[in-house]
C-alpha cells in the first residue's frame, strides 16, 4: 500500500507541475472590442509622415513621469532614479514633441527576477492603443545556461551524455527599440505624434521590471562600411595581423533573450567542436528554436590586439529550402555599419564557413558579439501577404457561383458557369493578380529566391491564372487545386518569417588569417564514422541514467523523446524526491505498457499514455484508481470536467490528461461583410 500511495503522489505531482497551462479559459478584453487599427493599416495611413531627426529622452526620476503601482528608487543596480514596478504596475510618461512625424521608442530597463517569462507590457498614446500589435508587446529578459559552478563545463549524466542545461534568469540592465515581432518589418515601430503634448501610458500586468528611462526619437542611421571604415582608418586602425584568429563555441553564449535558446547535440560532422561519438555532447547553439524576430544571443569574444577584423561564423542553414536566414550583428551593443543590419546566411544542407567581407574595428580586450533575428525578406512577405489576401477574394466569388463537391470542384462540372459575365471585371482581375504575381516572383529572383525551392507554389498559381485568363471555362474543373496552390502559398508565409540558423562556432581573424574548415579532413570523418557505428552497438542513447537498483524505487516509464523524460527526471529529482523522500527511477521506453504490466514487468507510474491503453488496463484491474487518493479532486478541479472521461472506467478515474484542447468557432469579418 505505501508503495502504491507514493506512485500516485508521484503521478499526482507530476501531472501538477506539466498541468500549469491546462485548463485555461478564454477570456473578454475588458472594456469590449478592440477600435485599434491593425499594423499594416497603420503604417499605411502614416506612411507619407517623414522620421524626425529628433530624441527626448525622460528618465524615470523626471516630474513628468507618474509611477502607478511601484517606487522610485535612487540607487538600484548601480543607477540612480529607476522606476521599480511591482504587479499591474506602470508609468504615465508626459513629453512634448517639437516636429509632426514618425518616432521609435527605446525604453532602458532591468528585468527583475520573476515570473521565468519574458515582461508582457501594453502601450498608450494619449489612452489609446496606435494599433492592435501594441497592446500585446513584449520585454525581453536575459537568460544562461546553467553550468558546472566549479568547472563550467556542462552538467552530465552518469554516462558521461551531456544534459540540456536548464535557463537561468540573469537580471541585467538592457535598452530596447520597439519593433515589430511578426518578421513583416525590418525597421523600428513608427508611432505618429503631432507636435505638442503627450501622454505615453506603459503597463506592465506582472511587473518584474525597472524602467530607468524612455526616449522618444530616431536613433541616427547606421553610416555605411565605406564611410565608417574610412572613419577607422583615420583614428589609426590598420589590419589585424594574417596570423591571428580566435574562435568561441557557439553553445557558450553570454547571455540569450528566450528561454528555450540552449545548446544543442550535433553528431552529423566531425567538424563540428567538440565532437564525440561515443556520447552526447551540446556543441552547437540554435536550430529550430532561434528562428523567431527579436530572438538574441550574446558571445564574449577577446581580441588580441587592436585592428581591423573579419567576423567567422561556421553556421548550418538547412532549415528553410531555397532562402536565406538573416541576422542582424551588433558589437558591443551597436551595429556598427548598414551591411551589418541584415546579414544573410544562405541555404545549405552541410555545415558552410560564413565571413561577411566587412571589417570590423576592435581595440585589444574582451568584446560583445550579439547576433538578432531579423527577417530576411520583409518586403516580399508584405506584397505575397497580399496577393493571398486577392487571390482568396476572388476565389470566394467564384465558389459563390460555382458551389464546392465533395471533390472540391464546382458542383456541376459540365455547366457552363459564364464566369466571366458573371464576376464583374473578370479579365482586369485575373490579369491584374497575375501581374502582381509576375512581378513579385521577378523581385524574388533578384533578392536570391532559388529555384525549385519553395516559392514554385508562386510559379504554379501564375500559370493557372494566365489558364484562367485564357479559358475562363476550366477554372470550375480546377478549383481544388487552385485552392490548394493558395494555402501552400499562405502556409509558407508562415515559414517564410522563420529565421532558423544553427551556430558550431564564431569568432574573429586577421585579413589574411586562413579561414577554419567547414568540414573535417578525410581521415578525420573516416574515423568518426567508424567510431559513431561502434558506438551504436554499446551505447543506448534512449536510456536515462537512474542511480537505483530496479526494486528499491518507484519505476515511471516516460512514452516521449529523450528530452523530454530528461526534463521530468529533473523535475523529479529536483522537486519530489528532496520533498518526499521517495526514489524514484525514469525511464524512456515508448511501447509495450500493456504487454509489461500483464506479464507482471511494468511501471509504477506511467506518464504519456493514450486513453485506450488505460481503458484497457484497468478493465483488467491492472491499474489502481487515481481517484481513490486523497488529492485528487483538487487536481481534477484544474481541467474541465469533461477532459477526465477518457480516462475513467466504471466511475474511477485511471489518469488526467497532460494538456487540454479546446474547439474554437472564429469567423472572418470581412468576408462576412463582403456577402452583407
Amino acid at each position: 500500500m505505501t508503495r502504491r500511495l507514493a506512485a500516485a503522489l508521484l503521478a499526482l505531482a507530476i501531472c501538477l507541475g506539466l498541468g500549469s497551462g491546462s485548463g485555461l479559459r478564454a477570456e473578454t478584453t475588458p472594456g469590449g472590442e478592440s477600435t485599434s487599427p491593425g499594423l499594416d493599416k497603420y503604417v499605411s495611413d502614416y506612411a507619407a509622415f517623414s522620421r524626425p531627426d529628433v530624441r527626448v529622452r525622460i528618465p524615470a526620476s523626471d516630474p513628468s513621469v507618474e509611477i502607478r503601482n511601484g517606487r522610485l528608487e535612487t540607487d538600484f543596480e548601480g543607477r540612480t532614479g529607476v522606476a521599480v514596478l511591482s504587479a499591474a504596475g506602470g508609468l504615465d510618461v508626459t513629453f512634448d514633441i517639437p516636429e509632426q512625424g514618425l518616432y521609435a521608442i527605446r525604453i532602458d530597463y532591468h528585468s527583475r527576477m520573476g515570473t521565468g517569462r519574458n515582461i508582457p507590457m501594453d502601450l498608450a498614446i494619449d489612452g489609446q492603443a496606435p494599433f492592435e500589435a501594441a497592446r500585446h508587446l513584449k520585454l525581453p529578459k536575459r537568460w544562461t545556461n546553467r553550468t558546472d559552478p566549479e568547472t563550467g563545463a556542462f552538467l552530465t549524466d552518469r554516462q558521461g551524455n551531456e544534459l540540456t542545461p536548464s535557463q537561468l534568469e540573469s537580471p541585467g540592465w538592457q535598452s530596447l527599440v520597439l519593433e515589430d515581432d511578426e518578421g513583416y518589418y525590418l525597421e523600428p515601430y513608427g508611432f505618429f505624434l503631432q507636435e505638442g503634448a503627450h501622454v505615453l501610458s506603459l503597463s506592465f500586468p506582472d511587473g518584474d521590471v525597472a524602467v530607468e528611462a524612455v526616449t522618444i526619437g530616431n536613433d541616427p542611421e547606421p553610416p555605411s562600411y565605406a564611410d565608417q571604415l574610412a572613419l577607422w582608418q583615420a583614428e589609426g586602425f590598420r589590419e589585424a595581423g594574417a596570423g591571428l584568429r580566435v574562435l568561441v563555441e557557439a553553445e557558450r553564449t553570454l547571455y540569450h533573450s528566450d528561454p528555450v535558446l540552449h545548446p544543442v547535440s550535433d553528431r552529423s560532422s566531425a567538424a563540428t567542436s567538440p565532437s564525440d561519438a561515443w556520447r552526447i555532447v551540446r556543441n552547437s547553439f540554435g536550430g529550430l528554436s532561434w528562428q523567431y524576430k527579436g530572438q538574441s544571443a550574446v558571445w564574449e569574444i577577446e581580441a588580441p590586439e587592436d585592428g581591423l577584423y573579419r567576423l567567422v561564423f561556421r553556421s548550418r542553414q538547412n532549415y528553410q529550402r531555397g532562402v536565406s536566414t538573416s541576422r542582424r550583428i551588433l558589437v558591443d551593443g551597436a551595429v556598427p555599419f548598414r551591411e551589418f543590419g541584415q546579414v544573410r546566411f544562405p541555404f545549405d544542407n552541410r555545415w558552410v564557413v560564413v565571413s561577411p567581407e566587412p571589417l570590423v574595428a576592435l581595440t585589444k580586450g574582451r568584446h560583445e558579439i550579439r547576433l538578432e533575428v531579423v527577417p530576411s525578406y520583409p518586403d516580399t512577405l508584405r506584397r505575397l501577404q497580399n496577393a493571398i489576401y486577392e487571390l482568396n477574394r476572388f476565389y470566394r466569388q467564384v465558389i459563390m457561383i460555382t458551389g464546392v463537391s465533395s471533390s472540391g470542384n464546382a458542383l456541376d462540372e459540365y455547366r457552363d458557369y459564364s464566369l466571366e459575365r458573371e464576376i464583374p471585371s473578370y479579365y482586369e482581375r485575373v490579369r491584374g493578380m497575375a501581374e502582381d504575381l509576375r512581378t513579385l516572383r521577378q523581385s524574388m529572383e533578384t533578392e536570391g529566391f532559388r529555384q525549385g525551392g519553395e516559392a514554385g507554389v508562386i510559379d504554379l498559381i501564375l500559370r493557372q491564372l494566365e489558364d484562367f485568363d485564357r479559358d475562363p471555362a476550366s477554372l470550375p474543373l480546377r478549383l481544388k487545386v487552385f485552392k490548394d496552390n493558395i494555402s501552400g502559398a499562405a502556409a509558407w508565409i508562415l515559414r517564410l518569417k522563420e529565421q532558423p540558423l544553427e551556430l558550431d562556432t564564431l569568432g574573429i581573424a586577421g585579413p589574411g588569417a586562413p579561414l577554419p574548415n567547414a568540414d573535417a579532413p578525410f581521415g578525420q570523418r573516416v574515423l568518426y564514422t567508424v567510431r559513431s557505428f561502434l558506438a551504436s552497438f554499446t551505447r543506448q542513447y534512449a536510456l536515462l541514467d537512474n542511480e537505483f537498483e530496479t526494486g528499491e524505487a518507484l519505476e515511471v516509464w516516460v512514452g516521449l523523446g529523450r528530452d523530454q523524460a530528461q526534463l521530468i527526471k529533473r523535475l523529479v529529482e529536483d522537486e519530489f524526491m528532496p520533498e518526499t523522500g521517495y526514489k524514484v527511477n525514469v525511464n524512456l521506453v515508448q511501447q509495450g505498457l500493456i504487454p509489461a504490466t500483464l506479464t507482471g514487468k511494468g511501471p509504477d507510474v506511467a506518464l504519456f499514455v493514450t486513453p485506450n491503453e488505460i481503458v484497457n488496463l484497468a478493465a483488467r484491474s491492472a491499474l489502481v484508481p487515481l481517484s481513490d487518493f486523497d488529492g485528487f479532486e483538487a487536481l481534477r478541479s484544474r481541467f474541465q470536467p469533461q477532459s477526465v472521461i477518457p480516462y475513467t472506467y466504471l466511475d474511477k478515474a485511471y489518469g488526467v490528461p497532460v494538456n487540454e484542447s479546446f474547439p474554437m468557432l472564429f469567423y472572418r469579418k470581412d468576408v462576412f461583410g463582403e456577402l452583407a
